[in-house]
């Protein structure tokens, strides 16, 4: 079994919720301002996910070509 340090656990939901605060700001400046459901989206997602949205805001036209097939 592979542990954890404390620190690290602690700090995992601070860096995802800096993570999607700082996406739905790339976001809203891409597109505009973003509907309630995308927000929302972001706020539940994991790091894996966001770091995939992440990605894809770089090529994307629109917030559907982001967040497609997710």
């Amino acid at each position: 079994m592979v542990s954890t340090p404390q620190s690290q656990v602690r700090v995992a939901p601070l860096v995802t919720a800096d993570l999607a605060r700082l996406l739905v700001r790339q976001l809203n400046r891409r597109f505009g301002p973003l509907p309630a459901a995308i927000t929302d989206r972001l706020a539940r997602a994991s790091v894996e996910q966001l770091d995939l949205w992440a990605e894809r805001i770089l090529d994307a036209d629109s917030l559907d070509e982001v967040f497609v097939g997710n």
